[in-house]
């Protein structure tokens, strides 16, 4: 199946695509969306360090392109999400996605899949890799 979800203002994108999964007892999903932003977390994954480095950036911005799936670690449903956004002066950065905080409206396709996604912890990369 698959579904097309509207978020408004003031909320998060990614945790409410956690929530919705949750909630419909998905199994696994892919997404695309579109829309514009007030606020975002974006992040770099140092595979040196295996940590996240993150960038807050609260301004207004296009959600260029917005894709990910959603997998479940143990009851935990995980939306990962990577993202391109662009500014009023059409300069475009990217990268993991945190949080993606609605400024006016974001348009979400989720198109489910049959079998159940799972993540587990990948000691090498230090990530919840797909299993």
């Amino acid at each position: 199946g698959s579904y097309l979800l509207r978020f408004d203002r003031g909320e998060d994108v990614v945790a409410g695509l956690a929530a919705f999964a949750a909630q419909e007892k998905m199994p696994g999903a892919s997404f695309t969306a579109i829309g514009a932003a007030e606020k975002v977390v974006i992040s770099f994954y140092s595979g040196r360090t295996k940590k996240y480095e993150d960038m807050l950036i609260k301004d207004e911005l296009e959600i260029s392109s917005l894709s990910g799936n959603i997998g479940w670690k143990g009851d935990e449903p995980i939306v990962h999400v990577h993202g391109v956004f662009s500014d009023r002066t059409m300069r475009t950065f990217g990268g993991h996605v945190k949080r993606c905080v609605v400024a006016f409206t974001c348009e979400v396709s989720v198109f489910v899949v049959g079998r159940k996604i799972e993540r587990g912890y990948d000691e090498g990369t230090g990530l919840n890799l797909l299993q």
